[in-house]
């Protein structure tokens, strides 16, 4: 479980890095709200959401969707929860919960190997 929230998650912040010089839209949608989109070079959708603008920065806010079905929301850059398509949501404090438990697993065999 916790490498599938991993993998989403590294998918979501890296496929603008390497996709294919697509369009991206930013339109002003209220004061500090603002509505991105982005497209491949086929016009297919791969990511919207929202970011709002705080001391020049833009941060994650509302719902964010992918082309895979993901779907994520964020209050003020904060991943608040995540649904992969077929999947449950799962909040961020479930995402750290499983995280914990990983390391916890994966300090227990590292004490084993020194006893």
């Amino acid at each position: 479980m916790r490498n599938l929230f991993l993998t989403i998650l590294l998918l979501l912040l890296i496929n603008p890095l390497f996709a294919d010089e697509g369009k991206k839209y930013l339109e002003q949608v209220g004061d500090n709200t603002y509505y991105f989109v982005e497209y491949d070079t086929n016009g297919k959708m791969l990511q919207r959401g929202y970011y709002i603008l705080i001391n020049g920065n833009y941060i994650l806010d509302g719902l964010w969707y992918n082309s895979k079905g993901t779907k994520a929301r964020y209050n003020e850059g904060d991943l608040v929860w995540i649904k992969p398509k077929g999947h449950s949501r799962y909040t961020y404090k479930q995402i750290e919960y499983e995280q914990m438990k990983a390391e916890i697993k994966r300090l227990k065999s590292l004490v084993a190997q020194i006893n």
